[in-house]
């Protein structure tokens, strides 16, 4: 599995507002970077939002102690989950208890279905 990201531009701040300071060039130029070749393997792409990308959804920032703090919550989660198949994190888990634990919904399903079918 593969999991990456990029900036949209050479500063991060593409599409925020007056933030993004890149000409076409430099914007045409970091796209560039990321191959054909590589992206053709890659079977899920999603644009995040800058502004809800370092938020709670509740427009408020969140800090690094708060960062912390969820982080540790979300620890507590994924052992508790996982206690009695003797993992504690979900990076432990293997294919049988990814199936168990992490199954879709209906939504999530229409979700990914989607997704899919518009080929991002």
């Amino acid at each position: 599995m593969l999991l990456a990201a990029t900036n949209p531009c050479p500063c991060g701040y593409a599409g925020v507002g007056e933030r993004c300071q890149c000409s076409e060039a430099e914007l045409a130029r970091h796209r560039r970077r990321l191959s054909g070749p590589l992206l053709d393997r890659i079977d899920l792409l999603a644009q995040l939002d800058h502004s809800t990308a370092h938020d709670r959804g509740d427009g408020a920032p969140i800090d690094s102690a708060q960062g912390r703090e969820l982080v540790a919550a979300a620890r507590e989660r994924q052992t508790a989950r996982l206690r009695e198949d003797g993992a504690r994190l979900n990076a432990h888990m293997d294919a049988a208890m990814l199936r168990r634990h992490a199954t879709l919904d209906d939504r999530g399903e229409a979700m990914l279905r989607s997704a899919q079918e518009r080929e991002c």
